[in-house]
């Protein structure tokens, strides 16, 4: 059996390479020979969210809007950058060589650091075999558990039996992956080399493939790439809003969300998950992800939806008010706790008292088109229509209210 190559980055270890990949791209050195470091740049593009249907079963007609082929730039691959503006892009890429019945020599794992004023992701590489063939697998943003060995990769046998090759796709392992997060966690489904950055490029979403650039006399080669990214999780946003009888006489302002994502039994609650993706040349017209497994974890993890305490946080109406987005490990989750803090306020703005609110809730109660699957790369949204039913403590502004007849 193939051993599994293990990659570890505690996070201070993580700090340590980050830096001295960095660094080591200005070297002194007037020769480019085989052996030394050269820096590979890779600039990224992401499917986009899809609001209701499942893309992630093959370019299958009136269901999938995405082609094999992709051109730079393309309408429907937005960059990373544009989806998640403020968080952490860092990657981690596995570099394998083909071969029959690879070992763990044959892969170089790298931390390939995002830099925004470039909006790439970077490293430093030593390369053994300019000329050899190249696999490349990843998966971002480092969003995991400070994990002894959260990140390994095995190589697969050709559909119907044979040696362990990296041309017939890799079996990606990730521990320790956030059940809810305001990321977005990719992997890697589509790579093409080019002259630089600027370059016009075709992508072919399934192929892997990576030719590092010849050496020549410069004191540094540096190799680019181009890179389709798609999606592990769901993602879902929430709307609300307060029903039109309630309105007449009070109102919610909503301060703070927080999230928690619970086990089967409605109580106990997860804290991360272990992620299988088997990835597959795409031979036909189908979506290289051919499968994901998630395993859960239980443990206390929290997270944060929303919070203006600070601010006049969001004030709600009767018609729907988008608060707060996350991200979902797709493993047929369905139990949540959400814990709102909120003002109650009169009509004429007074605040009445400050209170908390804590719901479980089950998403199969959400019927009709409200949730239509929680899937990799689809989006979901869930409305809530707050109804108060506790008895109402009258205020001054109350007296001068006209009431229905």
């Amino acid at each position: 059996m193939n051993k599994i190559l293990k990659a570890t980055y505690p996070l201070v270890a993580m700090l340590g390479l980050t830096a001295a990949l960095l660094t080591a791209c200005t070297g002194d050195s007037d020769d480019a020979a085989v052996g030394a470091n050269r820096q590979v740049c890779f600039v990224s593009a992401t499917r986009q969210f899809d609001d209701g249907n499942d893309t992630t079963a093959g370019n299958v007609a009136g269901v999938s809007p995405f082609t094999r082929t992709v051109t730079m730039p393309s309408e429907e691959w937005v960059g990373y950058r544009t989806l998640y503006p403020d968080s952490i892009h860092n990657m981690l890429m596995f570099i394998a060589k083909e071969g029959n019945n690879p070992t763990s020599s044959d892969v170089s794992s790298r931390l390939f650091r995002f830099t925004g004023d470039n909006n790439d992701w970077r490293a430093n590489i030593t390369i053994t075999n300019p000329d050899a063939k190249y696999k490349l697998f990843g998966f971002l943003p480092m969003d995991v558990d400070n994990s002894s060995d959260h990140a390994s990769i095995q190589a697969l046998s050709p559909i119907g039996g044979g040696s362990p090759n990296y041309a017939n796709g890799a079996q990606l392992t990730i521990n320790g992956l956030k059940v809810l997060t305001s990321l977005d966690p990719c992997v890697i489904v589509g790579v093409a080399t080019a002259e630089t950055r600027e370059s016009d490029v075709t992508l072919e979403w399934g192929k892997f493939d990576f030719q590092f650039k010849p050496n020549s006399d410069a004191t540094e080669v540096t190799d680019y790439g181009f890179m389709l990214l798609d999606h592990l999780y769901s993602r879902f946003y929430f709307q609300l809003r307060v029903d039109a009888d309630y309105a007449k006489i009070r109102t919610i302002r909503v301060k703070k969300m927080t999230l928690d994502a619970l086990a089967g039994d409605g109580v106990t609650p997860l804290r991360s998950v272990d992620a299988t993706v088997v990835l597959r040349p795409n031979i036909t017209n189908s979506n290289p992800i051919s499968s994901i497994t998630f395993t859960p974890n239980t443990g206390e993890r929290t997270f944060l939806l929303y919070d203006k305490k600070d601010t006049d946080g969001t004030t709600l109406t009767t018609s729907y008010a988008q608060v707060g987005t996350f991200c979902l490990a797709p493993y047929n989750q369905q139990w949540f706790r959400l814990t709102t803090e909120y003002d109650v306020m009169d009509t004429s703005g007074a605040v009445i008292r400050q209170d908390e609110a804590v719901n479980s809730f089950n998403t199969s109660a959400f019927t009709g088109d409200k949730i239509t699957g929680i899937k990799p790369g689809v989006e979901n949204c869930i409305q809530i229509t707050v109804r108060p039913t506790f008895l109402y403590t009258l205020t001054d502004s109350d007296i001068e209210f006209k009431f229905d007849n």
